[in-house]
């Protein structure tokens, strides 16, 4: 079992390690790969969610100003932004099991 950690800041090592053994470092490659592609969509996730939150906010205000129509653009977009959201969850997930 290797640590991800490792995969991020020692990769030529690990590499040249498991080459040694002669064992072909596809897998290690794969590995890495996977890495990147989980923590990016983790990262575009939380940053979806924190456009999501702060719309939902302006919602809010948009509301309470009584300009309802502001109010009901500013929430469709909110509710893309959450389909948005699902989805890179769903990637982020699909690469962390694979990774596993």
């Amino acid at each position: 079992m290797l640590d991800p950690r490792r995969l991020r800041t020692d990769l030529d090592a690990l590499r040249a390690a498991v080459a040694r053994r002669g064992v072909d470092t596809t897998d290690l490659d794969r590995a890495a790969a996977l890495d990147v592609l989980q923590r990016e969509r983790a990262r575009q996730r939380d940053d979806v969610r924190a456009r999501v939150k702060a719309l939902s906010k302006q919602v809010g205000e948009a509301r309470r100003g009584g300009d309802e129509a502001t109010a009901e653009r500013l929430s469709a977009e909110s509710r893309s932004l959450g389909e948005d959201e699902k989805r890179l969850d769903a990637e982020a997930e699909a690469a962390a099991r694979e990774l596993r």
